[in-house]
């Protein structure tokens, strides 16, 4: 079955909506309905984004890494990739890196 992208949608949602938790429960289902890398990409990317709002900066680190193996054959979500580690030095005070890392 073929991801359910409504439900992806939802799942980001929820974690503007600060329900990371929640939000985390739905893209770990989504996971298994990826059909193509850059459908993995898209979800764990969703995935770093969640544990990232929760202060896990290493975990979203992890699965940003993940993400970018699955992306490495989709241009622009590979882009989204290294934006979301850039945010992610930002966010630590790395602006060099942050600039580093949103220039690949």
């Amino acid at each position: 079955m073929p991801v359910d992208w409504n439900l992806f949608a939802s799942a980001l949602q929820h974690s503007r909506d600060g329900h990371n938790l929640k939000a985390l429960a739905v893209l770990s289902a989504l996971i298994g309905d990826a059909e193509t890398d850059s459908d993995r990409a898209a979800i764990v990317l969703g995935e770093a984004s969640c544990y990232s709002q929760l202060g896990d900066i290493a975990k979203s680190r992890e699965l940003l890494e993940s993400a970018r193996i699955y992306a490495q054959e989709d241009r622009g979500v590979l882009s989204q990739v290294n934006l979301s580690e850039a945010i992610l030095y930002a966010l630590e005070k790395k602006y060099d890196l942050a600039c580093e890392s949103s220039c690949h």
